[in-house]
């Protein structure tokens, strides 16, 4: 976490999930994983300090919320969550697709909004596809079938 810290001065794009944004911030992880909006931003504000007057990027990823799992989105000073329906456990290398697909949307300047909704439809999409075909949870998820959407 301390080599971590140094780097994060340099992002312009964080996507830690909240396990991972706690670490950053030497911060306690929230009881159960239950975490507020407000609470949220607070923790987005800290890490966007270690960057001050950038434009730095933060998405932290995957917020139990109920059935749904949510999306943090900070920029600028702005701070939304984007919730989705959950589908199916946990799959091994979601976040890893979900990163790039939402890196190469930056690249090409959409929004981060529309770059995190794009990412977690597609992964959404992926896991239905890896839940019918019963591919085990550790052996990742399928998303090849999908790879032209995303053009």
């Amino acid at each position: 976490c301390r080599q971590m810290k140094k780097l994060v001065t340099c992002a312009d794009v964080l996507t830690p999930n909240l396990t991972e944004a706690c670490n950053l911030l030497d911060l306690p992880y929230p009881q159960n994983g239950i975490i507020s909006d407000e609470d949220l931003f607070s923790i987005c504000n800290k890490l966007a300090a270690f960057r001050p007057n950038s434009t730095m990027k933060i998405i932290i990823t995957g917020i139990e919320r109920g059935e749904n799992i949510g999306n943090f989105i900070y920029e600028q000073g702005q701070g939304s969550m984007l919730e989705f329906a959950r589908i199916g456990g946990e799959h091994s290398g979601t976040g890893d697709v979900f990163v790039a697909i939402v890196a190469a949307s930056l690249l090409k300047n959409e929004p981060i909004e529309y770059a995190v909704a794009k990412a977690a439809r597609f992964i959404n999409k992926s896991l239905l596809f890896t839940e019918k075909i019963g591919l085990p949870r550790n052996e990742g998820i399928c998303f090849e079938e999908y790879l032209t959407e995303l053009r």
